[in-house]
């Protein structure tokens, strides 16, 4: 469903030009290692307008005279077969397009109630039938409570049965496959070796010390390009808690969310921004938040958290998205596994083709982005499976989020 959520969201933004898939995938990469501008710099470069004017006036009173210019432009609009097209109108009608038909009536009586809204969206087949039109398909925990359908349509959504986590059933879990070992056991071959040098001619009651494996030890200077062991994978996990309680700051919350809308302007002046931006946090949640930590001028805060367990500021971002990745790939079920393998050899190609042009780009897009999202090595996914009850335990006691951007995508 979180999956569902954001692929309609990322919807109604623009998108980059046609591509290949494989073309997009330079966009997720985050250098932390490079100067951001300040808040301060950035708000004065990209000042945030209000989606409404506060101080619209919505009634006047015109009088009854008119000029000659005013009166031959109200004669020429009414007889026109043109109209006015909102800017927003396109990636609306592409989202509604993207979306089950089942959802209309949750988001349908509500578009009906919004000032200005396009004729052409509200007149679409399924939502013109909503107005003023109760949900007949709600959960069950609603359905005895006394006035109900005073609801405001801006909560419909609310009502659907899939929009609360109780009622989301898991297709199926990862399968663990066994492999029969390359030599199998041969009796007879140790019997011959016993003949030749018998076992108790063995000092068997020695001690050995202990055989330190490599998932026991920390990597040394984390980069973006090395491998994590399940020992970086725990420290990561136990600066989660700290963070999430950092994190439970509203007024931090509501920064950092600007910092993010800004950040992505920036990046998409400097060439290396996507149109989806809440894909780019999916891919990397840990540096995109230090990112924005930086921009505001807080990332001291951060830094003391992940400092506890040895991490520098950088250091903590990549091993974080790395065990992230490592994590949801050893989590992955069949279908996502043949999803991911249909997007890498392109097997969508055709179906892009029968789409318009913006949706096939946007298609592009949150495929690569998916791919992404599961982009490990094998050594990280086997070092993160090794770890995972317990990495998956810190992320369940933290909301399975980190500020906003989950760690499972498919929960």
């Amino acid at each position: 469903m979180k999956l569902l959520k954001f692929i309609t969201i990322g919807l109604i933004f623009p998108s980059l030009c046609l591509a290949a898939t494989s073309d997009y995938r330079q966009f997720f990469r985050v250098d932390l290692s490079e100067p951001l501008p300040s808040i301060s710099e950035l708000k004065q470069k990209y000042p945030i307008e209000d989606i409404y004017d506060k101080n619209y006036d919505y009634s006047w009173n015109i009088g009854n005279r008119f000029d000659q210019a005013f009166r031959e432009i109200i004669k020429s609009y009414g007889t026109s077969e043109k109209r006015l097209k909102p800017e927003y109108e396109e990636r609306l009608l592409d989202m509604l397009a993207m979306m089950p038909k089942e959802t209309y009536q949750y988001i349908g009586p509500y578009l009906h109630t919004v000032p200005g809204m396009s004729e052409k969206i509200l007149n679409l087949p399924g939502i013109k039938e909503t107005k003023n039109r109760f949900p007949d398909r709600i959960d069950e925990r609603f359905r005895n409570i006394a006035g109900l359908e005073f609801l405001s349509p801006s909560l419909y959504f609310m009502l659907m049965p899939e929009a609360w986590p109780e009622n989301r059933k898991i297709i199926e879990n990862p399968v663990s496959i066994t492999r029969p070992p390359k030599a199998p056991y041969n009796q007879k071959f140790f019997d011959g070796i016993q003949k030749i040098v018998p076992f108790e001619n063995y000092n068997i009651q020695q001690e050995r010390p202990a055989k330190i494996s490599r998932s026991q030890l920390r990597t040394i200077r984390p980069t973006a390009n090395s491998l994590v062991t399940a020992a970086d994978i725990k420290a990561v996990g136990k600066t989660i808690p700290d963070i999430a309680k950092l994190g439970s700051d509203p007024y931090l919350q509501s920064d950092l969310f600007l910092a993010g809308r800004l950040l992505d302007k920036w990046e998409n002046d400097q060439g290396k921004g996507i149109p989806l931006a809440i894909l780019k946090d999916l891919v990397n949640p840990c540096s995109r938040l230090v990112q924005k930590f930086r921009i505001l001028g807080r990332e001291k805060e951060l830094a003391a958290i992940v400092a506890e367990q040895g991490f520098s500021l950088n250091e903590w971002g990549y091993s974080c998205d790395k065990a992230i990745r490592a994590y949801r790939s050893s989590q992955m079920s069949r279908s996502t596994s043949v999803a991911l393998s249909s997007y890498r050899r392109n097997l969508q190609a055709p179906f892009l083709e029968t789409l318009p042009p913006k949706l096939a780009k946007q298609q592009q897009i949150i495929m690569q982005s998916f791919i992404e999202m599961y982009n490990a090595p094998l050594s990280d996914t086997l070092e993160a499976k090794k770890v995972h009850r317990e990495l998956e335990k810190t992320f369940r006691q933290s909301g399975n989020n980190l500020m906003g951007i989950p760690f499972n995508i498919m929960e």
